[in-house]
Formats: structure tokens, C-alpha cells, sequence
């Protein structure tokens, strides 16, 4: 049977709350705004809004996968980063943060109750809050919210009647097992150990453990003898940057993985052509294959074959682009095509990880794992022994979403499921592009034999309670293309919140089959990557097909999808551009049957 009927008004008067001041809470904050919200509160647990892009938690070197034009919202332009034509328009951190600033104080304030042209208008924003319990009310409608002020440590319980999840999956710090703080001091070891994410914050005493005053010294070599050196455990992003900013700074670095991110690089920026169109995203499979270019190249021989010539000839570039040795270390890479852990380095940088590397500033131990502390630093498994003054741990992080929701009311909402495997062996794809693929990697199992699972439908609302339109998610779409994809997913909950006519499930079990068959895809996608047990980052996996799962929720709405234009034989290669989507507030409008939009965009 179709979902019940809303009431519209009665919803855009009610208050909403929004969990999160990342990029995801304020987009979502700006669209229900714009749609005509009255009452949206966002509460952001930091001084500043940004989320990892906030001004406390960016660091000196960060760059982004994204260039610019990628990583925005269609309501507000960016400023272009400096350099952009030797770069290619490579995003920093501090381009993010400020942006972020600037979207907010453009569109999260609202005239004050008093006089509105001497007051400063009022942000919807409440800085240092943080909700640290998340219950339904007793009467089952709405939810009772724990808010702590960060700063004050004062508690209060908030009532809304609807509430939207965007706390990110990167604001947890998570240890390896053996491999927590506690576990050093037990070795013996005096050194500071931090994970990555606390690390930029501590730097001075990590600067000050390896006796780096005001003169580092440029020509230190990691191990040799009379320079301390720093550990890093991981091979991933945030392993990467730190190991460089601080061999940059002539500290001796050792860095430990198992398997390295791979980073896309070039010697000169790629066309927009390339770099911003579907091309990518028709180079990778979809869950469904929508046009005849795709199903030629992922479900014959001829087009597998180009397909994974394609995939092998771009992480062969990336290792040329630094004339990396083939037996280098460097090369144990997660597989660009069949894993999601990948990054995009853009235009060859001379203080990149890779560089510091190829230039013995960094020492590098791999493949093996960390086995556990000792009173000197760390031990692989191996045996060998690694000294170090200061050890970083980039081991990941945990689901944003322990603490505020237990196990069992995620599983009573639906924001996860348990699934037994024997229920995906009815999807299939016979993609010719996904033959041979890598062993599934083993998951943890319940005593009944059933796994964790998301259990989110579209990425962005429960499929258990899908008929109840009191919560929703915004930014656990893993994808590529983040400012688009935040944006639709955005559009998509107001729309389902304001009961718009849209192409939904007609009951919760049928939209709990459809979360099903989406995870099997990933499972079958992505075999070796189990990032969806953390269920605040990653619900759905479309990565580089970020463009056409964005395009089916447009099509969820009635709204005209593949919006970047283009004929028979040049839709292909049409630059991809946010700004695509500006109209989308306006479409919506006409279709509610109202004439004008909130003045607030």
C-alpha cells in the first residue's frame, strides 16, 4: 500500500533538527530553509561549522580528493584556490573551511524577533552542542534529544518531531586492537601516542619528543643513528599527509602499512572534459546499467577488456608520474578498480608522501601490521623492531553514531539491519567488468550466524520505518562527487519530508528489499571493503558512479535527471557542474504548487 499522506504545512511549521555543522548539515539546513521550514536548528559540537573542514581540525598541507567546482553548493559560489592553473583547481582544506564559513553566514542566519535591520541576523546554528542521546519520545512521535554544551558540560533534553542524521563517519578516532595509548604505557613506551586525528593538535609535543626546536634538521634520514624518529601506522589519507608535513619539517619518519591508498597523479591537470564528466562514472559499473555505452563496456568481452586496461593503465601512470621503482614498496597498493580506498593527488607535488618517499625523507616498512608496543616504539609482526620517540596511529575511525543510538534502537529505527547472507544470493549481476574478482573479505558474525548491515534506503532514510517521515541521513552516500551528491541527497529528504509526490517503495518490506540488493552490490562491487560496518560513512558505495545514483534520486522526484546536457555523441564528456542544480528548489515549488520560495537561499 502506498505511504500515508502529509500534511505539509503542519510539517514546515513543526521544528527540525539537524545533527551535525559539517558540509551535509548545512546544506540540508540551507535547502529546508529555502523550501519554506520555519523552525530548523542545527547543532554543531564545535566552536566553528566545517565539520573535518572546521578551523580546529584542518592541518598546514591538507589537500582534498576534489577540485574546484566539485566540492560546493549551487546557492554559493567559491572562490577559486591560488595556483589553480598550475594545480588544476586543487582543493586545500583551508579552501573548504572558509567556504563552509562563508555558505553559513550567507545562508544559515535569519532575522532576529526584534528589529531586523539593527540586529545582526540570527544563526539557526548552536555552536558547542552536542547530542549525546538520541530516544524516541514515549508517545512514539518525535524524539527526545540528550544536548550537552561542550563547553559548560550542562545537559538538557530537546524535543523534535523530526530529526536528520549528518555526523559524518571521519570524527571518532578509532585504535587498532593492541594498539590504544593504554597498551603503550603497559609496554613501557614514554613516548606521546596519538591517533592521526588528534595528532594536528598536538604537534608541539610530538615536535618536542623528537628534540625538533626551532631548526629542524632537513637532511635527517629516518633510523639513522642520533635522530628520533616518529612512527606512523597506516597507509591510508590521513597517514599519508601527516608522515609528509612532518618529514617536511626535517623530522625522521617511519611509516608502517600493510596495503598503501593509492592517489591518483598526473604531470599536468586533466581537461574538464575528462577530470569533471561521466566519464568516469561510465567507466566504473553501476548497479544499473542505463545507457548502451555502459552495458557495452561491462557486459561484453570487448568492453571488459578496455574496461580493465582503462583501470591498470591509470594506477601505472600514477606510479610513472613519480617514476616509483616496480619493486618499491610503494606499488602494494589497494586496487584502484575494486576498492573504494583510493585518492586523488591531481597535478605532481614535490612535498607529496610519495615524493618524500622517493627522496628518503620518509622510511617505509611494508607490507606487515604493527603487532603490538614495545618500551622503545613498535613491533610488526614480523619480529623487526621499530625505535621511535612519538608514535601516530591512523588506524580509522568508528561509526558517529555509538552514543547518541545503542544497537538495539538503530536496529528498531532501521538505521542498520542483520542480514544472513543467503538473502543476497538472489541479486545478481553478470557484469563481464567483475570477473575474477578479489576474495570477499570476512565480516564479523552473530551467534545466529547473521552479519551487521546498512539499512538505510537511498542513503538517506530508514527502509524499516520509511512510512513514519520523522528521520532521515544526509552524507553516508560514499561517492566522489560530495558537493553534488549532498545537495541532491539534501533536496531528496525535504521532498520526503513535505510529502511531495516522489517514486517511492509502497511499504517499508519493500524498500528493506531494495537496502538489500544495494548491499549486495557493494558486496559484489567493492568485495574487499567492509567500510559499511560503520554505518554514519558509508550506507551505499556508488564511489565513481556518484553521478547516476544521484540521477535516480532525481528521478525519485520527477525531476529531470542527467542534467549536464549533451547529444547522442557528446553527453559523454559535458563538464559536470553543481550549479546544475540551482533550480532545483523552484522545480520543486511548481510541482508542490506553490508560487514563491523562501527569500532565504
Amino acid at each position: 500500500m502506498p505511504l500515508p499522506e502529509v500534511d505539509t504545512a503542519q510539517v514546515k511549521r513543526e521544528p527540525v533538527c539537524i545533527i551535525g555543522g559539517g558540509p551535509s548539515g548545512l546544506v540540508t539546513a540551507q535547502v529546508f530553509l529555502r523550501d519554506g521550514f520555519q523552525n530548523v536548528q542545527v547543532l554543531c559540537r564545535d566552536p566553528h561549522v566545517g565539520g573535518v573542514w572546521s578551523r580546529d581540525r584542518i592541518y598546514p598541507n591538507m589537500t582534498i580528493n576534489n577540485v574546484d567546482g566539485e566540492f560546493r553548493f549551487s546557492a554559493h559560489p567559491m572562490t577559486p584556490p591560488p595556483d589553480s592553473t598550475l594545480t588544476g583547481g586543487r582543493l586545500r582544506g583551508i579552501d573548504v573551511c572558509r567556504y563552509m564559513e562563508e555558505f553559513h553566514e550567507k545562508h544559515l542566519r535569519i532575522p532576529s524577533d526584534g528589529d531586523a535591520k539593527n540586529e545582526q541576523p540570527k544563526s539557526i546554528v548552536r555552536f558547542n552542542a552536542e547530542a549525546v542521546k538520541i530516544t524516541r519520545s514515549p508517545n512514539s512521535k518525535g524524539w527526545d534529544l540528550l544536548v550537552k554544551d561542550t563547553v559548560s558540560g550542562e545537559t538538557e533534553t530537546l524535543y523534535f518531531p523530526r530529526i536528520v542524521l549528518c555526523t559524518g563517519g571521519a570524527s571518532v578516532p578509532v585504535f587498532a586492537e593492541g594498539l590504544a595509548p593504554k597498551d603503550a604505557v603497559k609496554a613501557g613506551f614514554t613516548g606521546p601516542v596519538f591517533h592521526s586525528s588528534d595528532a594536528w593538535p598536538n604537534m608541539m609535543t610530538i615536535l618536542d619528543s623528537v628534540g625538533v626546536q626551532e631548526k629542524p634538521d632537513p637532511d635527517a634520514v629516518p633510523g639513522a643513528d642520533g635522530h628520533k624518529s616518529v612512527v606512523v601506522i597506516g597507509g591510508g589519507k590521513s597517514a599519508q599527509d601527516f608522515s609528509a608535513y612532518i618529514a617536511s619539517q626535517g623530522v625522521p619518519v617511519t611509516v608502517v602499512y600493510n596495503k598503501l591508498e593509492i592517489a591518483l597523479a598526473v604531470n599536468k591537470p586533466l581537461p574538464r572534459a575528462i577530470r569533471q564528466s561521466r566519464l568516469m562514472s561510465v567507466f566504473s559499473p553501476h548497479i544499473t546499467l542505463n545507457t548502451r555505452i555502459e552495458r557495452f563496456l561491462h557486459t561484453t568481452a570487448a568492453g571488459a577488456k578496455m574496461i580493465r586496461k582503462t583501470w591498470e593503465r591509470m594506477e601505472e601512470d600514477s606510479h610513472d608520474v613519480y617514476r616509483v621503482p616496480k619493486a618499491s614498496p610503494l606499488r602494494i597498493t589497494r586496487s584502484l578498480f575494486w576498492d573504494v580506498r583510493s585518492g586523488d593527488e591531481g597535478v605532481k607535488r614535490e612535498d607529496s608522501f610519495v615524493s618524500l618517499v622517493m627522496k628518503g625523507k620518509i622510511k617505509v616498512v611494508a607490507p606487515t601490521y604493527v603487532s603490538k608496543y614495545t618500551s622503545r616504539g613498535v613491533e610488526t609482526t614480523e619480529g623487526e623492531k621499530l625505535d621511535a620517540s612519538a608514535i601516530i596511529v591512523a588506524t580509522g575511525y568508528g561509526s558517529s553514531w555509538n552514543g547518541m543510538l545503542d544497537d538495539a534502537t538503530m536496529l528498531e529505527i532501521g538505521l542498520s539491519q542483520r542480514v544472513d547472507s543467503n538473502a543476497l544470493e538472489e541479486f545478481k549481476w553478470n557484469y563481464t567488468t567483475l570477473n575474477n574478482p578479489p576474495d570477499l573479505a570476512p565480516v564479523p558474525t552473530f551467534p545466529d550466524g547473521t552479519s551487521k548491515a546498512p539499512g538505510l534506503y537511498r542513503a538517506s532514510v530508514p527502509a524499516k520505518t520509511i512510512d513514519r517521515r520523522d528521520i532521515a541521513v544526509n552524507g553516508t552516500m560514499f561517492t566522489s562527487s560530495i558537493g553534488y551528491t549532498l545537495e541532491v541527497c539534501a533536496n531528496w529528504i525535504s521532498a520526503y519530508f513535505l510529502g511531495e509526490a516522489m517514486r517511492l517503495p509502497d511499504s517499508p518490506e519493500d524498500a528493506t528489499r531494495l537496502t538489500l540488493r544495494e548491499f549486495a552490490w557493494s558486496r559484489r562491487r567493492y568485495p574487499e571493503y567492509t567500510g559499511w560496518q560503520n554505518p554514519s560513512v558509508t550506507s551505499t558505495t556508488p564511489f565513481f558512479c556518484a553521478i547516476q545514483a544521484a540521477d535516480e534520486m532525481l528521478e525519485d522526484m520527477y525531476l529531470p535527471s542527467m542534467r549536464s546536457g549533451g547529444n547522442w555523441l557528446t553527453w559523454l564528456f559535458k563538464p559536470i557542474s553543481i550549479d546544475e542544480l540551482g533550480t532545483l528548489g523552484e522545480e520543486r515549488s511548481r510541482k508542490r504548487g506553490e508560487t514563491n520560495l523562501n527569500k532565504l537561499q
